[in-house]
């Protein structure tokens, strides 16, 4: 079928299709054409347009921006699940009784060095012990006096509570760190010993109620130490608050190195944690303000909402 060709000039040609791709020369001013090519054509009825505008080029239109993913879809590009899960051993009725019969998603199961962890406690514990010792030291002094047998042993059964006391209450914080929920940690400031962890403290209601806690740490000291800005730990805690509102309203984290010299343990906890959970603590702490200080934060309150 005959080819439109338009000269400059405004002559309009009809050339053969043995033409297409050809040169030719227009009969009216001598100016070479190029004969297009012919275009195979589907469809069964198509509209010519005789007196259509040609244009060297066509621009493109733009490739539309890309929507930005989500939280939720960020995280949801990570393994939820880790590559190993606590082996904690199931919970015993007095364990039940002490935790207020809740049960951690990933118990710690970290069994506490106690010189090891009272070297690295906080002040608190030493200052109980001290008290104690002073305690019995003022009783064994009482009992030189001819006349101080009973307050001598007034101060000896006060020093003898004040170490049983401190003893109950590391009897506690071992059964903790073992069926306490085991939580990713960062050193976020290695010169301050600053740690910041991060938790759901949902306690059942099924509503995400996400928090970084930062806390200070004698990271010179711990297993695998001195620690180092933006160094992955492993922590376990316990949890407190009123229940009743669906979530918990704080926890204690501990990092496990300060609680034990045995390294297979800390490469256990570690391994129950999934690259979802260490993304998920990055994206959070985008939301905590700097520098970094001890306290609590609220964050990826959006997450439930997407």
């Amino acid at each position: 079928m005959p080819i439109s060709v338009s000269c400059k000039c405004g002559k309009k040609l009809n050339a053969p299709d043995t033409l297409a791709g050809k040169k030719a020369k227009c009969p009216a001013c001598s100016a070479m054409l190029v004969v297009p090519e012919v275009l195979e054509l589907i469809e069964d009825e198509i509209e010519f347009i005789d007196e259509a505008e040609l244009v060297d080029e066509v621009p493109l239109p733009k490739a539309r921006a890309a929507r930005p993913k989500t939280k939720a879809e960020k995280f949801a590009e990570y393994d939820a699940e880790p590559e190993s899960r606590s082996d904690a051993p199931e919970q015993t009725e007095y364990d039940r009784k002490l935790s207020g019969d809740t049960h951690a998603s990933n118990p710690g199961n970290v069994k506490v060095d106690v010189l090891f962890a009272f070297m690295n406690s906080p002040t608190g514990t030493l200052v109980m012990v001290a008290i104690a010792l002073v305690l019995l030291a003022l009783g064994a002094w009482n009992f030189t006096k001819p006349d101080g047998g009973k307050t001598g042993s007034g101060f000896v059964g006060v020093g003898i509570g004040t170490l049983l006391i401190c003893a109950y209450g590391w009897h506690l914080f071992s059964r903790t760190m073992i069926y306490g929920c085991a939580n990713p940690g960062v050193v976020v400031d290695a010169d301050k010993g600053l740690v910041a962890v991060i938790t759901d403290l949902d306690c059942g209601a099924g509503e995400e109620h996400w928090v970084i806690k930062i806390g200070k740490y004698p990271l010179s000291k711990m297993t695998g130490g001195p620690g180092e800005d933006g160094m992955r730990l492993g922590t376990v805690a316990g949890y407190a608050g009123d229940a009743s509102k669906g979530h918990w309203d704080t926890f204690e984290p501990y990092v496990v190195n300060c609680l034990t010299r045995d390294k297979k343990r800390i490469k256990k906890v570690l391994a129950t944690f999934s690259a979802r959970d260490w993304v998920m603590l990055n994206e959070g702490l985008k939301e905590v303000p700097t520098p970094y200080k001890t306290g609590q934060w609220r964050v990826l309150e959006d997450l439930g909402a997407e």
